[in-house]
């Protein structure tokens, strides 16, 4: 099935094609695969060949082992404290936000979201969990000047970033040590917000 120019390879149950392949060879091809196989195209992104045919199953497998492999590089880079958190930290969709507008690096479960998703802390369990990741990796807060580009509430945030983690800390203590409740932190979270939605409006009429 292969020419000079035609690479196809076989791992771990699936077929990967690089190169150009004549009707005839993707007819062979198709024929080879197992039966309930499926084309993948991120996969055949990720590993390089234009592409990657196997059972779902065996795609999602290599798709994950593939993306590992394609941030490996980066995690590499990373200090301890950060690889620690991506392992093994108390993640929040606002929290990994952070981590990842800071160092580049997006944990595995945000691999499919764009690059202009957003998410922000919208409640004090959400700030606390920013609060721990800054704790395991002292980096992403001297960062957090970054964030200020990410969304507006994100940009409010950062602007009172001291104030709000002085009102959290005085009311339930770091990562919820004195209280299980911050009714205080989260009237100024929503406050900062109604802020954003204000100019918002304003900026709209």
């Amino acid at each position: 099935m292969n020419s000079e120019s035609t690479v196809i390879s076989r791992k771990d149950g699936c077929i990967l094609a690089s190169g150009p392949l004549s009707p005839e060879m993707l007819e062979a091809l198709t024929k080879e695969a197992p039966e309930g196989a499926i084309i993948d195209p991120d996969v055949a992104r990720l590993a390089g060949v234009g592409w990657a045919v196997g059972l779902p199953e065996d795609l999602a497998k290599m798709r994950e082992a593939l993306a590992t492999e394609a941030v490996r590089p980066a995690i590499e880079g990373l200090s301890p404290g950060a690889i620690e958190w991506l392992a093994v930290g108390e993640h929040g969709l606002s929290s990994a936000t952070l981590f990842w507008k800071v160092t580049g690096v997006r944990p595995g479960y945000l691999r499919d979201y764009d690059e202009d998703w957003v998410h922000h802390p919208h409640d004090p369990s959400d700030f606390n969990r920013c609060l721990l990741l800054i704790d395991m990796a002292p980096e992403i807060g001297a960062g957090l000047p970054v964030m200020r580009a990410a969304s507006p509430e994100w940009a409010a945030l950062v602007d009172h970033w001291d104030e709000v983690t002085s009102s959290f800390h005085a009311e339930a203590g770091p990562n919820w040590s004195r209280s299980k409740s911050a009714p205080k932190t989260y009237a100024l979270m929503r406050l900062l917000f109604a802020g954003v939605q204000a100019k918002s409006l304003k900026t709209d009429g």
